[in-house]
């Protein structure tokens, strides 16, 4: 599928055009965040909503900001600047990642990589977690990173640099030996 790309113009809409040019939809908004593929961010006052190709609006409820994470999904911060919160929505507006982390960098496979706010358990490493919330694996990396195919980049524990690939049941699929 072909990406759209939002543009605001000063007449209090966004408009999305496509890698050519041409204008593929135009909705009332004051600011689109993402590039469209299934369905894209778009801020309007104060209200963020989800907008698919046909220009259906959803409302993402306390979403404030957000950006593009894969086809699908978008993450988005609710809070104030100092004490956002960070979670996932579907194209719907629904929240299916709770937004109540530090940052979430990728999602995949009915998983997703998240890193917890400071001084909550796990501390600032990435974990990996199920949909459901049941975590996976505990900061398995230092820093974010991203999944697919059923692995996830990781660090050995005796040390902080990226090592190799796990399995999400935390098997290493290469020695940690990088």
């Amino acid at each position: 599928m072909n990406a759209w790309f939002p543009i605001a113009k000063a007449n209090g809409t966004v408009v999305f055009i496509d890698v050519n040019g041409r204008e593929c939809l135009e909705i009332k908004g004051d600011r689109g965040f993402t590039v469209m593929e299934t369905f894209s961010l778009v801020l309007e006052g104060s209200l963020l909503f989800a907008v698919d190709r046909g220009g259906a609006k959803n409302l993402v409820d306390k979403g404030q900001v957000g950006t593009f994470l894969s086809s699908g999904y978008a993450k988005c911060w609710i809070g104030e600047v100092y004490h956002k919160r960070c979670g996932v929505v579907d194209c719907s507006g629904k929240w299916v990642v709770p937004p109540v982390y530090e940052g979430v960098s990728a999602i995949a496979d009915g998983h997703y990589v998240a890193q917890m706010p400071a001084g909550q358990t796990p501390p600032y490493g990435s974990s990996l977690y199920r949909l459901s919330g049941q975590l996976v694996l505990p900061e398995f990396s230092p820093v974010a990173q991203g999944i697919g195919d059923g692995c996830v980049v990781s660090n050995d524990p005796n040390n902080l640099s990226l090592s190799g690939y796990r399995q999400f049941d935390g098997a290493w699929v290469t020695d940690p030996k990088y």
